[in-house]
């Protein structure tokens, strides 16, 4: 077994530093992504040619040659393999001049050991990439900054070479430097309280101008007292400001306001002015006192930034679509991330372990999510996403999605409506995708965001301006969102939780994905909230009525299943290409034809073209899952397969997976990893007559696993004789401790006993037994005392009949 996952883990890591290889090579610019989208249009067309691929490579080279950013691959030394023209061009050397040199040469020497620094640490911590600015020289001893982002590819356990993409931002670093002298000089102004002082009268009139704010408009006190302020020094298009101002500080109102002043010489300066009433002894209003701080400098460093904003924001969308094609690669892998790490939870795992594997599928799941979202932006702002219009069901759709969201709250305190006014049509003519996954996104938000309370979510039809509408209604009662922050809801990454001090899961994608898909419908999305009460969406859609009349259910046919068959046909719907490829490995030893699909919608597709005999179904898949899909084949009732026998698939062994599935509509539960026996043993539950040839199924208890033992202990006599040896000593004292708990009902300490010893049998060859433990484990959720009792006879006898066998191997090892 060690050896089989040492080959695995091979693989995955010799797939994983091509595919670092290949990502080291794109580019971030609009040409390329342009070029890329164009490839991979026809991506199994090409991967079938060995020409196109070559091709395609050659494109590759060509991107990376013309690329405008520095593109370095070095070996594990540091010394330079690889150099584009790119880089040659912006420092001044010839590339055969920078080939074979270390890369410390070019860096400036103060931030060289700071850059091995970063290096060994990448290394020490294997981290996927990492950034860093620094400075070099160019060959005319110009100090230029880059950034870059290096990435290090690795064979087996030691490095092999580092790409590196660097861009040039010295400008970059330029402008900030003169943004932080300049917020410097700010603040030195602040610190100072150079304020210029100018006193008025109750009618406005200048009484009384200081020496500093003199200085600062550039005329003498006698030329200002007595004069209109306004009149003097508003510039034109701001005198109605200026008078708005003045009627509330002549009022008593204490005013702050930001205003220009046009100063004696014509020019134009920016002021802060905090406009504070003056009375006299008897409480009288007698005039104002203006306090002006220059802010010139800040305003025009406030355009600055808009301006540099502004070139951030064209560089991201030139971004975006290169990361959108990224991310059909960055999935690929993920997936296999998330499918074996489920995978590790029916292994024998420590306390550190089962901590890390549940880190890293929450990291995965969350990444997996955020890859999604990002694509799903891009082809939305790329134009490549568009409504399909066809005639659906609604009510089909709607009981789906409610049914699954019901599942999702079973276990909160919430209470979840899902209501359809009569007004709404049950077929209309619209985009079933779109409208889907507005109100998926719109409940995993209220999700979210509710602890206790209600969630609902209502549909009606309305009539505006002859048109036909729908409107969406999402209410819950959550944290709800400051007034301060609704204006920001829908931009990406952000997420009203944030301003509550509450992070929840999530991408920050999910609203701006929703409104976007709404405006491509026609419709528009409103929100309303109150902090502490709850959030609502209204959302309002116009339909089409539809174009095929619906049937009546009579007329509706369904075809029944026939179990007797010689040649069943199944559906293989994995997402985990090594699970699939087992599974259909099986289906060609039992002579049975099969079709496999890696995510739910591309099986919902499959029902909708084919006929089938039997689905095995994955649970835990990206775009549709299993159980969602399962509820959509079972309300979908024009589709033939809508009552074929499904059988759960899933990594966790929990009694609720178990019955979540079923109440989800599937028929059987199979927990991974499972053997060709147990799948047997399933299809027979619906096709009794079912048989396979060269079957190798053993009855438990016989003899030892040596295909286990060979993989555990790979001929190592001494260490197997020593987990032996623990085995006949432990396990009657723990099995003698199980029928204490047992008799004294002390359920939890039962089932804890169990789990504990769960892993031993696999060691000593009883895997097998381990199927039996867990039956036992179920003692710490509801069970039938009797049934409990009578599963621990059987199991007392399995593993007296077991430990016979581990004693007989024992005298052979001695």
């Amino acid at each position: 077994m060690e050896k089989s996952l040492n080959t695995g883990k091979d693989q995955l890591l010799e797939e994983r530093n091509a595919r670092l290889r290949a990502e080291a090579l794109l580019l971030e610019k609009e040409q390329l992504i342009i070029q890329l989208s164009q490839q991979n249009e026809s991506l199994h067309t090409q991967l079938s040619s060995l020409d196109d691929l070559k091709q395609e490579l050659h494109y590759v080279q060509e991107i990376v040659n013309n690329a405008q950013d520095i593109v370095f691959i070095s070996d594990y030394q540091g010394i330079f393999r690889y150099i584009n023209p790119a880089a040659a061009q912006l420092l001044g050397f010839a590339m055969d001049e920078m080939s074979g040199k270390h890369f410390s040469a070019l860096i400036r020497e103060d931030y060289a050991e700071i850059i091995r620094a970063q290096y060994r640490d990448q290394v020490k911590n294997r981290l996927a990439s990492s950034y860093l600015e620094f400075p070099v020289k160019n060959a005319e001893e110009r100090e230029m900054w880059l950034g870059q982002q290096v990435s290090f590819v690795y064979h087996g356990d030691k490095l092999f070479e580092a790409h590196s993409i660097a861009r040039d931002i010295t400008t970059l670093r330029t402008a900030g430097e003169r943004l932080r002298k300049s917020e410097e000089k700010y603040r030195s102004i602040m610190e100072n309280m150079e304020l210029g002082l100018l006193e008025v009268d109750s009618t406005a009139k200048i009484i009384r101008a200081y020496p500093r704010f003199c200085e600062m408009v550039g005329y003498p006190e006698e030329e200002l007292v007595g004069k209109d302020p306004k009149a003097l020094f508003s510039p034109q298009g701001f005198l109605d400001r200026a008078q708005q101002e003045e009627v509330k500080f002549l009022k008593g109102k204490s005013v702050i306001w930001e205003a220009p002043l046009r100063k004696k010489n014509g020019s134009i300066m920016w002021t802060l002015i905090n406009n504070t009433p003056i009375y006299n002894d008897q409480g009288a209003l007698v005039g104002t006192l203006g306090i002006h701080l220059d802010i010139t400098e800040q305003k025009l460093l406030q355009v600055d930034l808009e301006r540099t904003r502004q070139e951030a924001e064209q560089a991201r969308d030139a971004e975006k679509a290169f990361l959108a094609n990224i991310s059909h690669e960055i999935r690929n892998p993920i997936n296999s991330i998330v499918g074996m790490t489920n995978l590790l939870y029916d292994t024998y795992l420590s306390e550190e372990q089962l901590e890390y594997v549940n880190t890293l599928k929450y990291s995965a799941d969350l990444l997996h999510a955020l890859v999604s979202d990002v694509l799903d932006i891009s082809k939305i702002e790329q134009g490549k996403m568009e409504p399909q219009l066809e005639d659906f069901d609604f009510f089909e759709m709607a009981k789906a999605m409610c049914k699954t969201f019901e599942f999702r709250l079973s276990q909160r305190p919430i209470q979840f409506q899902c209501e359809v006014s009569p007004s709404v049509p049950q077929r209309f003519r619209s985009d079933s995708t779109f409208i889907n996954q507005i109100l998926i996104n719109l409940m995993n938000n209220a999700f979210k965001f509710t602890e206790e309370g209600t969630i609902s979510c209502l549909a009606e039809a309305k009539f505006i301006d002859q048109q036909q509408w729908i409107e969406f209604i999402v209410k819950d009662t959550g944290i709800g969102i400051p007034p301060d922050r609704l204006p920001f809801i829908f931009e990406r990454f952000n997420q009203a939780g944030k301003a509550n001090k509450v992070q929840r899961d999530g991408t920050g994608l999910g609203l701006p994905i929703t409104k976007q898909l709404v405006e491509l419908l026609g419709g528009n999305i409103k929100v309303q909230s109150t902090p502490g009460v709850g959030t609502t969406f209204n959302i309002l859609l116009p339909i089409e009525p539809a174009l095929e009349p619906s049937l009546h259910p009579s007329e509706k046919s369904e075809r029944q299943i026939d179990g007797a068959k010689d040649r069943l046909h199944v559906l293989i719907v994995e997402d985990n290409p090594m699970n699939r490829r087992y599974l259909e490995n099986l289906m060609q030893k039992w002579g049975l034809s099969y079709t496999a699909a890696d995510d739910g919608q591309t099986a919902l597709h499959f029902l909708k073209k084919e006929r089938f005999d039997l689905i095995l179904m994955d649970i835990r898949m990206p775009i549709l899952d299993g159980y969602e899909t399962t509820l959509r084949l079972r309300h979908a009732s024009k589709n033939h397969n809508q009552h074929v026998p499904i059988i759960a698939l899933t990594a966790s062994a929990l009694l609720d997976e178990k019955e979540k599935a079923l109440q989800a509509g599937m028929n059987h539960h199979l927990s991974k990893p499972f053997t060709p026996e147990q799948l047997q043993d399933a299809l027979r539950q619906f096709f009794p007559g079912f048989s396979q040839h060269n079957s190798h199924s053993t009855t438990l208890g016989k003899a030892l696993n040596r295909h286990e033992l060979t993989e555990l202990y790979d001929n190592d006599t001494h260490y197997m004789q020593e987990i032996f040896q623990i085995f006949v000593q432990t396990i009657p004292l723990e099995l003698a401790q199980m029928r204490t708990f047992l008799e004294a009902e002390r359920w939890k300490d039962f089932a804890a006993k169990a789990h504990k010893i769960k892993p031993s049998f696999q060691m000593v060859g009883l895997g097998e037994l381990s199927t039996h433990v867990a039956l036992l484990e179920r003692a710490k959720t509801d069970f039938n005392p009797a049934d409990l009792a009578r599963d621990f006879v059987a199991f007392e006898k399995a593993v007296v009949h077991g430990l016979k066998l581990v004693q007989d191997e024992l005298k052979a090892l001695t």
